[in-house]
């Protein structure tokens, strides 16, 4: 997630900016290699997770397939959703660059074009990070109740979750609560703890499987 978040908030709408970097069409177009870059490596980013979505169902459907169905369903939405958002993203520089634009709309206008599509993207990332955060919330519930992970971890990560989806609903409700500080921290600083704590102990730490009975041999 935190990776995926930096090409959005390279990319804000205009009228978030401070007057004097109000240049959308000049930054975008004189990064445009870079910015179409960023916007690819969002499609790979959430492709995995839709990997990831199967591997933590996988590995806990045992504990409620139920539950552990719902999570991947919601984090494959979230992830299909902000891949179909990526083509808002795209339709800037391809916006700014086409001569029919260029010939009969004035700098202003190519600018409040360009806004409009980054304002949808903006909206998309948001409804897909309530879904990532609905998702990761089962996920880590699961997490908690199996003791595949320390409980304080998946509990953690419960909470963190929680509060991106709660937060991300209050941005879409209130646009203006996003530039608040307390809810732009509130909303990631946790989840990405949890995130970066998780990976790392995945990876070099071990998920506490149960044992299985081992079947009996029968002596003849």
């Amino acid at each position: 997630m935190a990776p995926a978040s930096s090409p959005r908030y390279s990319c804000r709408p205009a009228s978030s900016w401070p007057p004097t970097r109000r240049r959308p069409r000049a930054n975008i177009l004189e990064s445009e290699r870079l910015f179409r870059l960023a916007a690819s490596l969002d499609v790979l980013i959430f492709a995995c997770d839709i990997v990831m979505a199967v591997a933590l169902y996988v590995l806990l459907r045992s504990v409620n397939p139920g539950l552990a169905l719902l999570a991947a369903l919601w984090r494959t939405a979230q992830a299909t959703i902000m891949i179909t958002n990526t083509i808002a993203f795209l339709s800037v520089p391809a916006a700014l660059t086409n001569p029919e634009n260029t010939g009969r709309l004035e700098t202003g206008e190519l600018e409040a074009l360009a806004n409009t599509y980054i304002g949808a993207h903006t909206t998309g990332f948001s409804v897909g990070l309530v879904l990532l955060g609905l998702g990761s919330a089962v996920f880590s519930y699961l997490l908690f109740t199996s003791r595949y992970v320390p409980r304080a971890l998946a509990g953690w990560g419960v909470f963190a979750n929680i509060v991106l989806a709660t937060f991300t609903m209050a941005v879409l409700i209130f646009p203006g609560a996003e530039d608040m500080a307390a809810v732009s921290v509130g909303r990631f600083v946790p989840v990405f703890l949890f995130e970066v704590i998780l990976g790392g102990w995945l990876l070099f730490g071990s998920v506490r499987l149960p044992r299985t009975a081992e079947p009996a041999t029968v002596s003849h």
